[in-house]
């Protein structure tokens, strides 16, 4: 009987102990969507980022080199939001409240997302022949003091060679100009082929002499304009832009 009453006795303390260490053993954090999505962003950048230093490590053609130099670090980290995870940890809202709440959560703004500046044309828009295009890119590459195979490349990632492309920002012809940036260098018809592609190159040249050769940055400032480059030290984090880029210089690596 004592032995039965022992077994009795210590089996009502494991029952009665067994929801306290329940409670002591923490669950394991699960991230949420968003969280994952960021990482998953972080990822994507972060092999862009490596092509783009590919690409400079492995030194650069001959024809290149004068108009090359490496003088920016890129950013190495995406800021974090430890504010938005507390409040989203310690949050006592209702269901609905924290759905609504992930829905309008704010995005890192050190990885801003937006919609691709994506040229828009239908079946009339064709590009031009391939003989029209490297007369004109030759010529104009001349006249600018730029690689022609650099200006040819930057044309067709703008353009795919369509005159009359348009993007969903609004930028303009084989170079794909902003209406402001034809304003500023005087541009009257930005879908003449000609003024277009003379435009496109002049402002190239001028990302080009502003960081002394440095092709990533000048294709950076190109894309997402020189305020954003000099901001971020080097081809920004915005996820078209460093697609852009890295587009940009595989096809230059092809080239030569």
């Amino acid at each position: 009987m004592i032995i039965l009453r022992l077994i009795a006795t210590a089996t009502l303390i494991c029952e009665l102990c067994m929801p306290c260490v329940a409670q002591a053993v923490p669950e394991a954090a699960v991230p949420s969507q968003q969280e994952r999505a960021e990482a998953a962003m972080q990822n994507s950048l972060a092999v862009q980022q490596a092509a783009i230093a590919a690409f400079r490590a492995k030194g650069e053609p001959d024809s290149l080199k004068l108009q090359s130099k490496s003088v920016a670090h890129q950013a190495d980290s995406i800021e974090g939001r430890k504010e938005d995870k507390a409040a989203t940890q310690t949050s006592t809202a209702s269901d609905d409240e924290v759905t609504k709440t992930f829905f309008s959560l704010a995005w890192s703004p050190s990885v801003p997302l937006g919609v691709p500046n994506v040229p828009l044309v239908d079946d009339s828009c064709q590009p031009m022949p391939q003989d029209e295009v490297d007369k004109l890119i030759k010529s104009t590459a001349q006249k600018q003091g730029l690689e022609a195979d650099l200006l040819k490349s930057v044309m067709r990632q703008e353009s795919a060679f369509k005159p009359c492309a348009v993007s969903t920002a609004g930028a303009i012809g084989l170079m794909q100009i902003m209406p402001e940036t034809a304003d500023m260098l005087g541009v009257d018809d930005p879908f003449d082929p000609a003024k277009n592609t003379e435009a496109g190159a002049r402002f190239l040249k001028m990302m080009l002499d502003r960081y002394q050769g440095d092709i990533p940055m000048a294709l950076g400032a190109y894309n997402a304009g020189p305020a954003r480059v000099d901001k971020a030290g080097g081809v920004p984090r915005i996820s078209e832009t460093m697609q852009y880029v890295t587009s940009i210089l595989r096809s230059l690596s092809l080239a030569y």
